[in-house]
């Protein structure tokens, strides 16, 4: 089963499995959930997959997609939520 989800970032962000820095802004993912069987045990195997647009890099890249490690969308949306607390800790003070 997928599931299809967008997530926003206010900030610049790096993805390990991309290995660049993505400028902020709406992205589109896909979490594919495959039911197995481990050992007699019902077992979920969770894929996040990231979109990314044409021309994100440079002009003439064609865009394209990356599968994610365990965790990493997670993290770079907790890093980009505390920069954004940061930024307004730093304006409130």
């Amino acid at each position: 089963m997928s599931e299809f989800k967008n997530v926003t970032f206010k900030h610049p962000f790096t993805l390990r499995s991309i290995g660049r820095e993505m400028p902020a802004g709406t992205y589109r993912t896909r979490v594919d959930a495959s039911p197995i069987r481990l050992g007699g045990h019902p077992f979920s195997q969770r894929s996040t997959h990231f979109y990314y647009p044409a021309g994100i890099f440079d002009a003439d890249h064609l865009g394209g997609s990356a599968l994610l490690s365990k965790g990493e969308l997670e993290e770079a949306l907790s890093t980009d939520r505390k920069r954004s607390q940061e930024i307004a800790a730093d304006l409130t003070s």
